[in-house]
């Protein structure tokens, strides 16, 4: 005889399965359904290689001090992406500003506070 535990179980995934749903449910040591796994992020220049390249232009930049950093290998979007997170999270939204210059191949950045 089934313990009410397993008829609700049992409803339960009748229910998830009834709706079309994904789901992985783990009960009494046995794993129902199953989720899909993720795609794993692939990087264009490698895990922290642009952030590295980047970060002695911008670690020391003081309240209203400005740094040009060089292309160098990157690309010019790649640079500010990697420059301007960094920025964010350290200095917090609004307290940069940053320009492409694509005529000379650089990224300017002005620390604002």
């Amino acid at each position: 005889m089934k313990s009410t535990k397993q008829i609700a179980f049992t409803r339960a995934i009748n229910l998830l399965k009834a709706s079309g749903a994904v789901y992985e449910v783990h009960f009494e040591g046995k794993v129902y359904g199953g989720l899909p796994k993720q795609a794993t992020r692939k990087f264009k220049y490698g895990r922290g290689v642009v952030k590295k390249y980047v970060m002695p232009f911008i670690q020391n930049l003081e309240k209203g001090a400005s740094a040009n950093i060089p292309v160098g290998k990157y690309d010019l979007a790649t640079i500010q992406g990697v420059t301007t997170a960094w920025a964010a999270s350290m200095w917090g939204a609004g307290n940069y500003v940053s320009h492409m210059c694509k005529e000379n191949n650089h990224l300017e950045l002005l620390r604002v506070n």
